[in-house]
């Protein structure tokens, strides 16, 4: 009895806490206030947080074995139905009921078609993956088959929805990084361009100061020598080691 109750009594609480949470800061401007939309998600919420909530007593030993398993099995059967049956109808039933070509009483039997094509497609769903058991195959909207098939969309949405948000999001919150340009900034930046310019320009006289005094150096090095050589060659010519003149008959012919 006190374990049903604590069950019961975190549930509304649960429920009361989304109610808030949908008035006061998902939809704080909703202007439509529709109870049933407000009903269905606070009770989608309550039942997630159930679920979460029974997670957290199986690891810490809370409550008795059977009756986790029994308020586990009701829990997932609410959320199936919500999942597959409530939540797809609304959907369709708000789609079909913003055309005005649509006429009023057409409305739910055009949802229930849409609700039932929903449902062909959701079992179709499962036949690429092992998901079947030969038990149960045929038991259309048996717990596994539901379990099994929204697992399976549930895991492909996330990961669509993860690598849209990992490249979206960067894109679009990259300007809360971007420091603002100030006027301070700009004439900082063209002084120190002004100053590299300066530091390149004399960079390049000093360049062109030493290439000119290498040209000089090596054109006289090159003269002088050519001189050089011609009087050390005469003057080897001309005299002897004794200082004697010597003579070379057809030197200078």
């Amino acid at each position: 009895m006190l374990q049903g109750f604590s069950v019961v009594f975190s549930l509304i609480f649960i429920f009361c806490g989304g109610w808030i949470f949908f008035m006061k800061t998902l939809f704080r401007d909703y202007e439509v206030h529709e109870n049933f939309v407000l009903a269905v998600f606070t009770t989608t919420f309550a039942l997630s947080c159930m679920m979460f909530e029974l997670i957290i007593f199986e690891i810490i030993g809370f409550l008795d074995l059977n009756f986790r398993f029994v308020v586990w099995n009701f829990v997932l059967i609410c959320m199936l139905i919500l999942v597959v049956v409530v939540i797809p109808y609304l959907i369709g039933y708000s789609f079909l009921s913003n055309f005005r070509f649509v006429r009023r009483e057409f409305v739910r039997p055009l949802s229930v078609l849409l609700w039932l094509g929903f449902l062909y497609l959701f079992w179709k769903v499962g036949d690429p993956f092992p998901v079947l058991n030969s038990k149960h195959s045929l038991r259309l909207l048996s717990m596994e088959q539901g379990i099994s098939r929204i697992g399976i969309i549930g895991v492909t949405v996330m990961a669509l929805l993860s690598g849209f948000g990992a490249v979206n999001y960067p894109y679009t919150s990259m300007t809360m990084f971007m420091r603002p340009v100030q006027p301070t900034d700009i004439q900082s930046v063209e002084r120190k361009l002004i100053q590299y310019t300066d530091m390149i320009v004399l960079k390049r006289k000093r360049i062109a100061l030493v290439e000119r005094n290498r040209r000089t150096s090596a054109l006289s090095e090159a003269s002088t020598g050519l001189w050089g050589k011609l009087r050390s060659v005469a003057g080897n010519s001309l005299r002897s080691g004794d200082g004697e003149f010597i003579y070379f008959p057809n030197a200078w012919s």
